[in-house]
């Protein structure tokens, strides 16, 4: 650690590898430069090369490209009883790729279907155990990335400059999107994303699509909280035909919709 003079008390360490400076008593000060010399997130990574012992910080083993090929050609040799003979540049290594590309019209290995599929089910499998999304582009992160991106270059109008009635309707879609991902199996049918899909496949007017008991417009119009018409409790399968005839009618009123509300989300508490 590198100690910089502040006060008479307090001292300024400077990590030797990543430079950042951290603020300490002079105590502290003295026992770092005699026990540390980086910082805890520099000593997390610190290992010693395993081909020439030198320390770094990498997450690999080796420190370095030429370290790195120097391991991979004594392994191969240990593995294999010959020297790698497979770089880029090497002529087994163009003799390889010719022959793939005569036999199999590809110039690597990802572009074959088997591993183009197995790429993409690894992928899925990954969003799926750790976002319980299907696509990456659906992390919030990077959704709320994407619309400053474009809110800034001026392609799209920034939330706060909507209507009302746009962030309210975007809102309760937003909760609806949600409750339906979590509920919809267990309070509407076991196989509801299946008919929903399924009912492409017929005439536009017997799709399948999600209607709020409660409407979204007299929710707007009589400042009800979005949870309520966006929860599952107010949610139903109707056909496009059927979803027209009702438009803004309430089939629920809006204190027996807020009962259901409160039953519900107890019960979800309750069991979890």
């Amino acid at each position: 650690m590198i100690i910089k003079h502040l006060s008479e008390n307090k001292k300024i360490i400077e990590c030797e590898n990543c430079k950042q400076q951290t603020l300490v008593l002079k105590k502290t000060a003295e026992r770092f430069k005699t026990k540390f010399k980086y910082c805890g997130s520099c000593r997390k990574f610190q290992k010693k090369c395993t081909v020439c012992k030198n320390e770094h910080f990498n997450q690999g083993k080796t420190c370095s490209p030429k370290c790195a090929q120097s391991l991979k050609e004594k392994t191969y040799l240990k593995s294999c009883g010959a020297i790698h003979n497979f770089s880029k540049e090497s002529k087994s290594r163009k003799e390889w790729e010719l022959k793939m590309f005569e036999n199999e019209g590809i110039e690597n290995v990802f572009q074959r279907s088997q591993v183009k599929e197995k790429s993409l089910d690894s992928l899925k499998k990954h969003f799926n155990l750790n976002y319980d999304i299907k696509n990456v582009s659906q992390i919030p992160e990077i959704k709320n990335k994407v619309r400053e991106t474009f809110e800034t270059t001026g392609l799209w109008i920034p939330k706060k400059d909507w209507p009302k009635r746009k962030i309210y309707y975007h809102n309760v879609w937003e909760y609806t999107w949600a409750n339906l991902k979590k509920y919809a199996q267990l309070e509407i049918s076991n196989d509801f994303w299946v008919k929903l899909k399924e009912s492409r496949k017929l005439t536009r007017n017997e799709w399948i699509c999600i209607d709020h008991i409660y409407a979204i417009n007299q929710g707007f119009l009589n400042n009800i909280d979005p949870k309520y018409i966006g929860h599952i409790k107010n949610l139903q399968p109707l056909t496009m035909t059927e979803n027209r005839k009702k438009w803004e009618r309430c089939d629920i009123t809006i204190e027996k919709l807020i009962e259901l509300y409160n039953i519900f989300e107890k019960k979800i508490n309750y069991e979890n």
